[in-house]
């Protein structure tokens, strides 16, 4: 390796392994022990971690997956230095905010606001610094009414807004988030969306752990997956989905944990540029009026030659639901043989008949026949829906309403 590909490595994750006493037989009470004085409390070693190794790079947005249980919030938690490896080794570059776990850093017995000064303070905000961005912390919380509640009173939720609000103020080079999606309501998850698409744009480094695959799958750019401790696999996100759900779902841990395939550094083909188009013009940062043609432009460039490839696209809102997925292969349009060194526009048009809001344009390139993935480009481009009126739900086609008066009859 290089040393400016070296230089590039913020996280170094090295055979690190992690266990835990776990007693069987155990008696808190002075009674109990008086009741029990010959009892034996035996111990299980419980390994959380085992031979864990893997590198993440500056700017990258990096998934962790796995059953509950499967070591996950104890890797977080080593890397964040709160638990020490048995052996092994954790090098981080660069600061640390991490979100790991409800109530850490937190007492119940205090005040919201007290608790933002006590979780500043441990994620190296000075008091000067707090005190300037308070409000912005509670705005994005949405806790104004609440802080001078004793946190004890606040729902999990609440729990969980102020302390990811915290968090993002510490401004540091890397974001540990653990499950900050899982008790949030919806407003406050499209929040924690934006806050990752800037956080990713600006080039910083997310680790991202999470039961939602559809959120895996629309920002992270590799992704693991730890089963029993273990790193069974590392890679491409999209088969550390479908490993994910072999494992969830069809209840197939073989398949699940098989050793990947090694990636290929050299791909035939990338997708170059995703351009968004109303009525055959492109937009730029312009909104894409309702009731306009859309059109979505794809430019792939070839590096080796290939007969037929398959151009998909995939539109999803914010939140990452797919609404329109489509490619050229479903509308038997082949693409011919593309020779390396040449590039495809490919060409995607549809009405608009979408609500006013913002969407996301995910573009990818693949083999025809078997439609072996070559590459896949997460949020190629987004764009906005301007409309008349604002209205409600996913699409807004055109609609006609009749209204008939029936004439009252005499009984």
């Amino acid at each position: 390796m290089s040393a400016a590909a070296t230089d590039d490595i913020v996280i170094k994750v090295d055979a690190v392994s992690k266990s835990f006493r776990i007693p069987h037989v155990e008696y808190s009470s002075l009674r109990g022990r008086v009741l029990h004085p010959f009892a034996k409390t035996t111990v299980e070693e419980f390994d959380a971690l085992e031979d864990v190794s893997f590198e993440v790079r500056r700017g990258e947005f990096f998934g962790i997956v796995g059953r509950n249980g499967s070591g996950k919030s104890t890797l977080l938690k080593t890397i964040a230095g709160i638990y020490k490896p048995d052996s092994g080794s954790v090098t981080v570059k660069g600061t640390l905010a991490p979100f790991i776990e409800l109530g850490v850093g937190f007492n119940p017995e205090l005040s919201g606001r007290d608790n933002v000064f006590i979780n500043g303070a441990l994620l190296g905000l000075s008091t000067s610094r707090i005190k300037e961005r308070y409000d912005d912390i509670v705005e994005f919380a949405e806790l104004e009414r609440f802080m001078d509640l004793k946190l004890r009173n606040f729902s999990s939720g609440m729990q969980v807004r102020l302390a990811f609000a915290i968090a993002l103020e510490a401004g540091a080079d890397i974001l540990l988030t653990d499950e900050v999606l899982a008790v949030g309501d919806e407003n406050f998850q499209r929040k924690c969306f934006d806050v990752f698409r800037e956080r990713k744009a600006a080039g910083s480094t997310i680790l991202f752990v999470t039961h939602d695959m559809s959120a895996v799958l629309d920002f992270c750019d590799r992704s693991m997956m730890l089963q029993h401790g273990k790193v069974v696999a590392m890679g491409d996100t999209r088969e550390v989905v479908r490993r994910y759900h072999q494992l969830n779902v069809h209840k197939d841990e073989a398949a699940a944990t098989a050793p990947m395939a090694t990636a290929q550094p050299d791909t035939p083909a990338h997708v170059e540029h995703v351009e968004l188009l109303a009525d055959g013009e492109p937009i730029g940062k312009s909104p894409a009026p309702q009731g306009t043609r859309l059109g979505i432009r794809v430019r792939t460039q070839f590096h080796e030659t290939m007969v037929d490839p398959i151009v998909g696209v995939v539109v999803t809102d914010r939140l990452g639901k797919q609404l329109v997925i489509t490619n050229n292969w479903w509308v038997r349009e082949d693409a011919g043989t593309c020779e390396a060194g040449s590039t495809l526009v490919t060409t995607f048009e549809f009405d608009n008949v979408l609500c006013a809001n913002e969407y996301y344009v995910h573009a990818e390139i693949a083999e025809a026949g078997p439609g072996t993935v070559i590459e896949t480009r997460r949020e190629a481009a987004r764009f906005n829906v301007s409309a008349p009126i604002e209205t409600y739900g996913v699409f807004d086609p055109a609609v006609t309403v009749s209204n008939v008066i029936a004439e009252t009859v005499s009984p």
